[in-house]
């Protein structure tokens, strides 16, 4: 039963970390435009920063030892008066959460 679980651990990781599949969620995330996280990274600059970081994501990814980075937080109100918190994540782990 084991080694059921962990081949299918490893199989949904492949598949998780396959180039197709963060390619399209690199598009995804570039379409959706958004504010820049606590880095200041902007979705323009991700495209850069992943050809160049791309092996260190994957591997802290494939080893489970990537770690998020703080969100940035603001608090807004709305027309009607309610108040409405909002957490903005870093680009990158826009693309990491959603692989």
């Amino acid at each position: 039963m084991l080694l059921a679980k962990e081949k299918f651990r490893m199989e949904l990781r492949e598949k998780v970390l396959d180039h197709d599949n963060l390619n399209r969620v690199f598009v995804h995330v570039k379409c959706n435009k958004g504010a820049g996280g606590i880095d200041g990274m902007s979705v323009k600059e991700l495209g850069s920063y992943l050809k160049e970081n791309n092996s260190n994501i994957i591997e802290a990814l494939w080893t489970e030892g990537y770690d998020p980075q703080p969100v940035k937080r603001f608090e807004f109100t709305r027309p009607d008066g309610e108040k409405c918190k909002l957490e903005i994540l870093m680009v990158v782990d826009r693309v990491v959460q959603q692989t």
